[in-house]
């Protein structure tokens, strides 16, 4: 998911990319729906998400939620 935002900043911040105009395009998103996924940007808020999921990972690797 962190991916697609950051796919989605590089095109806000159109050719020639640099690190003020990805901070500019980031900060231009506002809401942004990632399929459910909920994201919210602005000169104010750079987090973009307050989801938190916990995962265990039992013996021999395997994932338990």
């Amino acid at each position: 998911m962190d991916a697609r935002v950051l796919i989605e900043g590089l095109r806000a911040a159109g050719p020639g990319v640099t690190r003020a105009s990805l901070v500019q395009g980031m900060e231009s998103l506002g809401n942004l729906d990632l399929g459910g996924y909920a994201y919210q940007f602005s000169p104010q808020n750079h987090h973009g998400s307050n989801y938190v999921d916990i995962a265990a990972v039992g013996s021999g690797g395997v994932f338990r939620q």
